[in-house]
């Protein structure tokens, strides 16, 4: 039985785009178990850079709206036929794309996602993320270091910020790739095919976390079989893994863009009731 009262929690959110509604669960549960309120940083990879800002900018009810307004707020703007892009794709798997080519040329993304840049501009501005009293961390993979890289996002100014955010889950060819900071960035818990040396993707950053201020580390996978180095959390600190019961889509990468209310709601549900089970034994 672990004791977390008065403890200071340090929470990791994955990737894996519409399984991100397993968060809503997660979220709803821990605050009613009194969890989230010991929360003082969380570091997130695609859906789960979303889910770490928007959470704790605005709390849950909005995080879940905006993953069912999440397709329209990509589909704002121009978009390019399927069979366009998969001309581009076979280009770019053939090796005959340079990253230059990638990250400049409109064939090889195929949303603009005007709306999404929109929201995530407005969420952070007038220093929000400074003033929410939480740290948040995100996770990029740069395309010119062949690697993921972390922002941690006080450090950076309000429109550095919503692109670390936005650049954090930039599928590669469903978004263009993000410039911040001399890198071009997509999505973080996916390794590019444009890269020839690509290191692994981190779709669960919890590098970051290691170097917070805390006493406990929650570590939320979406999809069950994904692991963390457990190795790197620090000895003395409680550690928890929190894993889908039941798993949210039928092979890997089947469920990433299923935003389908049907959907949604079924991994919110699954969220709650694996969150409530993992803690149900805590001293809270």
């Amino acid at each position: 039985m672990t004791d977390l009262r008065g403890k200071r929690i340090g929470l990791v959110l994955s990737g894996g785009g519409a399984k991100g509604a397993y968060q809503v669960g997660m979220f709803r549960a821990m605050e009613e178990l009194g969890i989230m309120q010991r929360v003082v940083s969380l570091s997130g990879c695609s859906i789960g850079a979303y889910a770490a800002a928007i959470y704790a900018l605005r709390g849950n009810d909005e995080y879940r709206d905006f993953l069912y307004n999440y397709p329209q707020l990509v589909d704002e703007g121009e978009t390019l036929t399927s069979a366009a892009m998969d001309e581009a794709k076979a280009q770019v798997a053939a090796g005959k794309v340079s990253v230059e080519q990638f990250v400049s040329d409109r064939r090889f993304w195929q949303q603009e996602g005007k709306g999404l840049y929109r929201y995530i501009r407005e969420l952070v501005s007038g220093g929000a993320v400074e003033r929410c009293g939480r740290h948040i961390n995100v996770c990029g993979y740069s395309l010119e270091k062949e690697r993921p890289i972390y922002f941690d996002l006080d450090r950076l100014d309000d429109e550095e910020k919503a692109l670390a955010i936005i650049a954090s889950g930039s599928l590669q060819f469903l978004l263009r790739p993000v410039a911040l900071r001399g890198h071009h960035l997509v999505d973080g818990g996916v390794v590019p095919v444009i890269c020839k040396t690509p290191a692994p993707a981190d779709k669960i950053p919890l590098p970051p976390m290691i170097a917070e201020d805390v006493d406990c580390i929650i570590v939320n996978f979406l999809i069950a079989s994904d692991s963390v180095k457990r190795e790197l959390v620090p000895q003395g600190i409680d550690y928890f893994e929190l894993r889908p019961s039941t798993p949210l889509e039928e092979f890997p990468g089947s469920g990433t863009l299923d935003f389908s209310p049907e959907k949604l709601e079924s991994h919110e549900r699954i969220g709650y009731r694996d969150t409530i089970k993992l803690f149900k034994d805590c001293i809270l």
